[in-house]
């Protein structure tokens, strides 16, 4: 698990998974988005 924040979006991201994919992002708020990647694993 990973943890980078944009202080100029002021925004968090949590990566649960290394490299880089195809993601599906689902808002569940104003304020949180969930990515899932292509087989319903939860990415970030």
């Amino acid at each position: 698990m990973r943890i980078t924040y944009a202080a100029e979006a002021d925004a968090a991201y949590i990566y649960f998974k290394k490299g880089r994919g195809e993601v599906t992002t689902v808002r569940l708020s104003e304020d949180i988005a969930v990515d899932f990647r292509p087989d319903e694993e939860i990415w970030g």
